[in-house]
């Protein structure tokens, strides 16, 4: 697809926006828990493929309350090995504990102790394709970690593709959609998170209603 067809399709994205009554620009709150690089990883980690408010989001913020201070990889890894990680997220299935490992394990190598680091790495381009050699990191991933460290970023999830798939436009492909929605938020001249956050939100829920009653 060439940037001219992707900006033809972005600018369909922002009529059907501008146009539908029940899509609401929401922001998309900064992620509390940023500095708190172990669970960034772990939620980066679980959200794939899980119900993100009844299974991630409990877990996640269990251990940033339990363990508020174990912000560094090192004081994770620490915690981890005095309480085991399957006891900390409360979380048995060994796929997605092997591959928190593997994130840690990655964060070592290149070391990367704090989240800001782990941000600074990310953003270079040169070490995107390093990061999606972890077995089980794709595309999404990569951006949604991003997200969580409150980088300016689309990560494209289904309810994304969903959404660009119902404009009749194509969706196929993870850049080309990504490009088309970060082409939309420019025409918008609003941040990238935000309409990421709104079609999510659309796509997910009653996103008029949650406006309203105050707890978008």
């Amino acid at each position: 697809m060439t940037n001219i067809s992707k900006l033809v399709n972005a600018r369909k994205i922002v009529d059907f926006i501008e146009n539908e009554d029940s899509f609401i620009l929401i922001s998309n709150k900064s992620c509390y828990y940023s500095h708190h690089i172990g669970a960034v990883i772990v939620d980066s980690v679980l959200q794939a493929g899980l119900n993100y408010k009844t299974v991630v989001a409990p877990r996640v913020n269990n251990l940033v309350f339990n363990f508020p201070n174990e912000v560094s990889l090192s004081n994770f890894i620490r915690l981890i090995e005095e309480n085991k990680l399957e006891a900390i997220i409360r979380w048995n299935h060994p796929q997605k504990l092997e591959r928190i490992w593997s994130v840690i394990d990655f964060c070592n190598k290149h070391q990367i102790e704090t989240s800001e680091e782990l941000l600074n790495f990310l953003l270079k381009p040169q070490n995107k394709s390093k990061f999606l050699s972890i077995k089980g990191i794709g595309f999404k991933t990569y951006d949604y970690i991003l997200n969580l460290l409150n980088a300016d970023v689309v990560a494209v999830d289904r309810h994304v593709f969903k959404f660009v798939e119902n404009l009749g436009l194509p969706s196929n492909n993870y850049e080309n959609v990504k490009t088309m929605i970060e082409y939309a938020a420019d025409l918008m001249n609003i941040p990238r998170n935000v309409i990421d956050y709104s079609i999510w939100t659309y796509m997910s829920t009653n996103a008029a209603v949650q406006y309203r009653l105050g707890i978008a």
